[in-house]
């Protein structure tokens, strides 16, 4: 919901008292930049809702979403805090990110070789 409510989130992800802001105008900038971010993501969303109605029409997209999520969550290690990584808060999205997005990317490989019914 960063789309929607920048790196506040309107309390969507819980307390955003995390943070302090001491420059507004850098915030505001970060604020902006985060908010893209979302507004990306959101529309991979409805695009991937887009494509699940043709699989081989949107076939070279959708491997590349999947590709693209995958080094996404690839690009989480470069933290190098892996107990945040690996921790409550991420761990269910690195799995999405890294182990079901190539079962994914295999499986459209797989639905594509079959013959058209």
């Amino acid at each position: 919901m960063l789309v929607f409510g920048g790196i506040a989130t309107l309390g969507l992800q819980g307390q955003t008292e995390f943070f302090e802001v001491t420059d507004e105008t850098v915030f505001l900038m970060r604020d902006s930049h985060i908010r893209y971010f979302g507004g990306l993501y959101f529309g991979i969303g409805l695009f991937l809702i887009l494509a699940s109605t043709n699989l081989r029409t949107y076939n070279t997209a959708l491997k590349l979403v999947f590709a693209l999520t995958f080094i996404g969550g690839l690009a989480r290690f470069t933290m190098m805090r892996f107990d945040i990584i690996f921790g409550p808060d991420i761990i269910g999205s690195l799995l999405v990110e890294l182990i079901l997005m190539p079962v994914l990317y295999f499986w459209l490989l797989k639905i594509l070789k079959s013959p058209v019914a």
